[in-house]
Parts: structure tokens; C-alpha cells; sequence
């Protein structure tokens, strides 16, 4: 489900971000994030699922049963212009695709990325494995 339809959905029960993160004990980013699928935790997607009446799957598909993949244009631009490549150049054009996926997704959080922090100071959201501490931050 598009994000709009999410917050149109809480609001129309009444909800704004900042009161079901204040519900559910969280900072309003945080929800934020979960609405716009660059986080996830299970405790905000129960909660937007029990207000708005939508399953989990209905609402975010990309994370949760077997939604279509959704490409925006460009993602389609770039696999059909590797498909239309040789398979020699093929070959030579995946060890770099790859290289560049790990520097950008890689298992550790990059610098600078935001790391949602659920109650009792866990960390949630796709590049954090949900009851993980979060890292401790050095003093210097």
C-alpha cells in the first residue's frame, strides 16, 4: 500500500503519526519510517494494522507475503538495458552490479544511516534484526 493511503487511513480513524507514536511509546520518526518502508517494527505495524483495519500484508507487501515485485521506471530502464547486452558483457557488468549493491546495502548500517530504536532501546528496522541492542556509541 502507498504510504499516502497508509496516512490517509490513520487519519481518517482519527490518528496522526505523533499520536500513535506517543501510543505505542515510540519517537514519531519512527512511525514515519514504518509508513514509508524505510524501517520496520512489529509493534507500529500491529498497531497501524489494528487502527486502520488493513492486514500487515496489505500494507506492506514488500515486506510481509507474496507481493509482485514493484520496479519504478528506472529499475525497468536498467534491466532491460542488461538484458539487451551480450552474455560475455553480461558477465563483466554483474561482478561490478554487485559491488555496488554490498557498498550501498551491506550488513553493517553505513555512516550516517538512522537505526530506529524501539522501547527498551532495541534496535528495529531492515538493516537491524529486531531485540538486537543497538551499537554503543563511543565518547570521545
Amino acid at each position: 500500500m502507498h504510504p499516502a493511503e497508509i496516512q490517509a487511513a490513520l487519519k481518517v480513524r482519527g490518528y496522526s503519526q505523533a499520536a500513535l507514536a506517543e501510543e505505542v511509546g515510540v519517537k514519531a520518526s519512527a512511525v514515519s519510517m514504518v509508513i514509508n518502508g524505510r524501517g520496520r517494527s512489529a509493534q507500529i505495524e500491529e498497531r497501524i494494522s489494528a487502527i486502520t483495519g488493513y492486514t500487515i500484508e496489505e500494507l506492506w507487501p514488500q515486506w510481509h507475503g507474496e507481493a509482485p515485485l514493484m520496479l519504478s521506471l528506472a529499475e525497468r530502464a536498467v534491466i532491460l538495458l542488461y538484458r539487451e547486452l551480450p552474455p560475455s558483457a553480461r558477465e563483466q557488468v554483474l561482478p561490478v552490479l554487485r559491488d555496488m549493491i554490498r557498498d550501498t546495502r551491506g550488513g553493517a548500517p553505513r555512516r550516517g544511516a538512522t537505526i530506529v530504536t524501539a522501547k527498551g532501546g532495541f534496535a528495529a528496522g531492515r538493516d537491524q534484526h529486531i531485540g538486537v541492542p543497538p551499537p554503543k556509541k563511543s565518547r570521545k
